[in-house]
């Protein structure tokens, strides 16, 4: 492997990493509101599932023609450029609503 080839495993492993975290932090997130607000429903907990698996689905049918049009490359970078706003935008929020 070559430079070139080093730094796309880099980038694309620490790409697809954050965006397994992402969704790994799910299964602590629904144990932690369950401490955090011990009378919630079930059903509302698993909507914090369900909104993050449905955003992931939705991001398929948006970033793969994206890809398709700009290239993959592009795409990749974009997409984590979105992962990474929203992620900062959500640890900055002042409260849960």
């Amino acid at each position: 492997w070559g430079p070139f080839q080093w730094r796309l495993f880099i980038a694309g492993g620490l790409g697809f990493m954050a965006d397994s975290i992402e969704t790994g932090l799910i299964t602590f997130l629904t144990d932690e509101c369950s401490k955090e607000w011990p009378g919630t429903p079930d059903y509302q907990k698993n909507l914090l599932s369900t909104g993050v698996f449905i955003g992931e689905l939705l991001g398929c049918f948006v970033w793969g023609p994206v890809a398709d049009k700009i290239g993959r490359t592009k795409a990749f970078l974009y997409c984590n450029l979105v992962l990474v706003i929203f992620g900062v935008a959500s640890a900055a929020a002042p409260s849960y609503l």
